[in-house]
């Protein structure tokens, strides 16, 4: 220590007095030296001879006597770790105490060493004291790092609540490590197994999709072990889609018969509602609600184009057009029905129009009429190998027709009676009408 002097009147080469704890010492140099023991410790100050009264400023000297040795250097959780508490000061009497203080705290331990079974709660700040009775020496303190593998590894969701498709979510890995996670590995269950999906503290999803929906976790590793988080469920909400119907039974359907329309959608959540409309040429109708729409005694009118409209929390989604009609060959049937019936009608227009034809060339030769005989009428329009008809057979036209049978095997049947020309004019008298 120097004590400097910044008085300009005071003459040179002075004498020095220096003071301990406010008392004198018999060095009388402007430089006081000497090898710092223990009871070296204190507060000194300075002063020129003659002027005693302008004491110096007092600056603290401290000797460290009592340090800490930490075995092994580097601590694993698990093994066990010595501190001891080393003195160095010769003043001390043979009555010495330790006391061992943690991040400041006193300990219960009185020892000279402090050995622990090193877990990753003791990791903090030591130092000691020494005592003995008149001196307390208290030690610098030392940083003891216990080192540990990853430990409570979770896996957060931001943002939290409910996700919707398209949006941006992050999962972020947390760990407990010493020294710190070196490596975050990012996974996603498969059925039985799992699959590897990217590296880093945080995974992010830029525009999630319903395909991304699933369990998912993080592995934090560091040079003493890994440790996997438990699985976080990424539920990725979306309105309906892949809307389809479908008709049991399949095909065409009988009339009379039972027909049920279902209608399918994906969506998360669930579809909270079905609506069922039938479309036509002239306009869309709602027909009703559910997810099967039943038809217990299915008619023509019923045939038609039918969707469903499926909702739900996020939105609405159509299926396309499903066509459902009655089955042809019950349409058929009623053709045929048609077809021979108007193939009766006309059977007897042809007679008519050929009763018709006969009477006109009765007309135009009148000179002739009283020589026109019974045969003669007979064989001019009734007679029984004429071919003016034979075209008119509706069997050989189509097999529809072979449960087709004359519209008058009995001679008696009065169908056509009021088909009496004789009647309507005496221009048909002598016309004779045979039906066989």
């Amino acid at each position: 220590m120097t004590c400097k002097i910044v008085c300009t009147h005071m003459r040179n080469s002075p004498a020095f007095i220096w003071y301990q704890n406010g008392k004198s010492l018999q060095n009388t140099n402007q430089e006081l030296q000497f090898t710092a023991s223990s009871g070296d410790t204190g507060r000194y100050s300075c002063a020129v001879g003659g002027y005693e009264n302008l004491l110096s400023n007092e600056v603290t000297l401290s000797v460290e006597c009592t340090k800490i040795q930490v075995k092994p250097d580097t601590v694993t959780e698990g093994q066990v770790v010595t501190l001891t508490c080393i003195t160095t000061c010769t003043h001390l009497s043979n009555s010495q105490t330790f006391t061992w203080y943690k991040n400041g705290e006193s300990l219960s331990i009185t020892n000279q060493d402090l050995q622990l079974t090193a877990r990753r709660g003791d990791s903090g700040r030591y130092s000691c004291a020494v005592q003995d009775g008149h001196n307390h020496l208290l030690s610098s303190a030392v940083t003891l790092s216990v080192n540990y593998p990853p430990k409570s590894t979770t896996v957060s969701v931001s943002p939290s609540g409910v996700i919707k498709e398209g949006s941006s979510v992050t999962l972020t890995c947390s760990s407990d490590a010493n020294p710190p996670v070196q490596r975050y590995t990012w996974f996603k269950k498969t059925g039985a197994g799992s699959s590897e999906r990217g590296t880093g503290e945080s995974y992010t999803f830029t525009n999630i999709s319903s395909e991304d929906s699933g369990q998912y976790y993080c592995e934090a590793q560091n040079q003493h072990g890994a440790l996997n988080s438990p699985a976080v469920t990424v539920d990725v909400q979306y309105g309906p889609k892949n809307t389809s119907v479908s008709v049991n039974p399949s095909g065409e359907v009988k009339e009379g018969s039972s027909v049920t329309l279902t209608c399918s959608s994906d969506a998360n959540p669930p579809v909270q509602s079905y609506t069922w409309f039938k479309k036509n040429e002239s306009g869309v109708w709602q027909t009703g609600s559910g997810q099967s729409l039943n038809f217990s005694n299915f008619r023509s009118w019923n045939s038609g184009l039918y969707y469903c409209e499926t909702q739900n929390t996020h939105g609405t989604h159509n299926a396309t057009t499903k066509l459902i009609m009655k089955d042809s060959h019950l349409f058929r049937n009623h053709v045929l029905v048609i077809c021979a019936a108007g193939g009766i009608t006309v059977f007897v227009a042809l007679a008519f129009i050929a009763a018709t034809v006969c009477v006109c060339k009765r007309r135009r030769n009148p000179a002739n009429k009283t020589e026109l005989t019974k045969v003669d009428k007979e064989r001019s329009c009734s007679a029984p190998h004429n071919d003016t008809y034979t075209a008119l057979n509706l069997k050989t036209v189509s097999p529809d027709y072979d449960t087709l049978s004359s519209a008058h095997p009995d001679p008696q049947d009065d169908t056509y009676t009021g088909l009496n020309l004789a009647a309507a004019s005496p221009d048909y008298d002598t016309l004779n009408v045979k039906v066989s």
